[in-house]
């Protein structure tokens, strides 16, 4: 499963992947900060205009980038499990699918990306 470390202004932040404590929520992503300087007693926070770039969602082949008919009868063949894994691209008549064309579960390519993985955020919530 992916995991990605970032040291950043005497943090590390540690994303990885593992089972959610939630039943039947499957694998998420966790983010772990760990202060690297012993005096500092303040939190972690992002200064304005900070981003985390973790990455891309879709698409990573280019059969993922699909036209909405092509998607559609696939998503249909798959008992509509391919659409938890969809969205919509730049126009309208094609969509972003990373699940397996045979099988319909998401595809081994994106499974080693962290995106995949975020569903919801909770803060507080382990």
């Amino acid at each position: 499963l992916p995991k990605v470390t970032l040291l950043i202004r005497g943090w590390k932040l540690v994303v990885t992947v593992k089972q959610s404590t939630i039943p039947n929520a499957g694998y998420g992503a966790f983010l772990k900060c760990t202060c690297l300087d012993p005096l500092k007693v303040d939190f972690f926070f992002l200064r304005p205009g900070e981003l985390f770039d973790l990455g891309i969602y879709a698409p990573f082949r280019p059969q993922d980038h699909k036209h909405e008919t092509v998607f559609k009868v696939k998503n249909y063949i798959h008992s509509l499990s391919c659409e938890e894994w969809a969205f919509n691209s730049v126009d309208d008549e094609h969509e972003y699918d990373i699940t397996d064309e045979l099988t319909g579960e998401v595809h081994d390519l994106a499974k080693k990306h962290i995106p995949m993985y975020v569903n919801e955020c909770g803060m507080m919530e382990t």
